[in-house]
């Protein structure tokens, strides 16, 4: 598997490259405080982090955002403004799987120029190559393109020879956040940022609200026989005690398919969760359909929380935690009684402090001789 990363380098106008970096870092700041995140110290209380990284042995100032890493607007947006910012020449460079590469000239503002291979290129192909001949040390975009044909397999093999024409260092052109991050000491300096709180937002959780996390098990049946299909379903909300298992559609109208037990269990065992293994029983709704259901009275449904959008992989990480450590286990075993095509509708209901917390399914059926 090849390497990916992306980054940002800020060419100095002026011989101080220190007063660059200085209105980088407060141009940054202030980016992330329009975009209502705060400036904090503590990296486990932040939402995503920017490294500034700058050496007196070259013009350029490296600039790593997180989360780059995963939204390339991002990455040349930030780009853009740095350039503008700066009044200065801001490259963006992105390197996927170590097949693909694409800069990006930015400058006072502007994207002038892009040059890549995204769309399997053999040459690089620009229609302003006198813009980048004059980063170069000798003016010259044959030097760029001559790196080019000269790269082997491997993408970096160009970069290394296109920095050297630039004077930027490797170790800073050929790295993203989290290669940057493993020694911050040597390379610059880093920031946290923190999205600001909604004051007006209520602390309180949501009532007990229930999605599914998985799926497994064949829609596919034989007459006469049985399968089992098992569900992984967890909580974003509060804690709930009761749950009815509901089957109903043409599937059990019909008599194609007849639920027969259910398993019921917790992804997170302790000494307050016991397993269930319950029978369903056929009944009527108040519609007249008919129903299989089981209603387990004292089941206990962890507290969870619903999922935020994470940059930073510790925070994604504890948002799954949550998502698991609420999860419910269910396996049904189903018979097959008739061959045809049909729909069978799963209901999952609280018993308590649902408010709409309910999950609902229905999946194809295909019953065969």
């Amino acid at each position: 598997m090849g390497a990916f990363f992306n980054n940002i380098q800020v060419k100095s106008i002026d011989e101080d490259t220190n007063a660059l970096r200085e209105r980088i870092i407060k141009a940054i700041t202030l980016l992330h405080i329009q975009n209502d995140y705060e400036l904090i110290e503590n990296e486990d209380d932040a939402d995503k982090s920017v490294i500034v990284a700058f050496s007196n042995e070259t013009p350029w100032i490296a600039v790593y955002d997180e989360e780059t890493i995963m939204n390339f607007d991002v990455l040349n947006n930030l780009g853009l403004e740095l350039s503008k910012e700066q009044e200065t020449i801001a490259l963006t460079v992105l390197v996927s799987d170590s097949d693909y590469v694409s800069l990006g000239y930015n400058k006072s503002g502007k994207l002038e120029d892009n040059i890549s291979n995204l769309n399997d290129l053999v040459s690089l192909e620009t229609s302003k190559p006198e813009i980048w001949a004059d980063l170069t040390c000798r003016k010259s975009f044959g030097d760029i393109e001559s790196a080019w044909n000269n790269k082997t397999v491997f993408i970096e093999s160009f970069l290394e020879e296109f920095g050297k024409l630039l004077n930027i260092s490797s170790n800073r052109l050929l790295a993203g956040y989290y290669d940057i991050n493993e020694d911050i000491s040597s390379f610059g300096t880093i920031f946290h940022f923190a999205k600001k709180k909604d004051k007006e937002q209520s602390t309180n959780a949501e009532p007990v609200n229930l999605n599914m996390l998985a799926r497994e098990g064949f829609t596919d049946f034989k007459i006469n026989s049985t399968m089992k299909i098992k569900w992984m379903i967890t909580n974003f909300g509060e804690s709930s005690i009761g749950m009815n298992i509901m089957f109903a559609g043409d599937a059990v109208e019909h008599l194609c398919v007849k639920p027969l037990t259910a398993k019921i269990s917790h992804y997170k065992q302790d000494e307050n969760r016991k397993e269930y293994l319950c029978e369903f029983t056929e009944t009527t709704a108040t519609t007249g359909e008919r129903l299989f259901h089981i209603n387990i009275e004292d089941f206990y449904i962890p507290k969870g929380a619903r999922p935020v959008p994470a940059i930073k992989i510790k925070k994604w990480q504890d948002d799954v935690d949550i998502l698991y450590n609420a999860a419910i286990n269910m396996e049904i075993e189903f018979l097959a009684l008739k061959a045809c095509k049909t729909e069978l509708r799963l209901f999952v209901v609280p018993l308590t402090n649902r408010q709409g917390g309910s999950y609902s399914e229905s999946l194809e059926l295909t019953i065969q001789e």
